[in-house]
């Protein structure tokens, strides 16, 4: 539906800066687990859901809503694990999302 809105140049413009912030938004979210920087998370995980978001990526955006809620609960215990998961299950469905939007560049 994008696509139909803007020309087919300017969608293949939009989904390359998308991927390229995503992999370094996703880059920077890791960083900021190892360091237990949960703040700095949920600043990057909004960003990251509304780029997904634009470019119709719903289960990336039900991870990153997922990501919001655990780095804002209060039990720090379960707190890194849960996010570990869900960070393998972000990067899994990254790549899935990539090859798809890559394809759409190509073709």
């Amino acid at each position: 539906m994008l696509e139909q809105c803007i020309s087919r140049d300017a969608l293949s413009e939009i989904i390359a800066s998308y991927l390229n912030e995503s992999e370094q938004t996703i880059a920077k979210m890791r960083s900021a687990l190892q360091e237990l920087d949960f703040a700095k998370i949920g600043f990057e995980n909004h960003s990251l859901k509304g780029g997904c978001g634009t470019l119709g990526a719903d289960r990336l955006v039900a991870i990153c809503k997922e990501l919001s809620y655990v780095c804002k609960s209060a039990s720090h215990s379960s707190k890194v694990k849960t996010l570990d998961i869900l960070f393998q299950q972000l990067e899994l469905e990254f790549v899935k999302v990539s090859q798809f939007l890559q394809q759409r560049i190509t073709s």
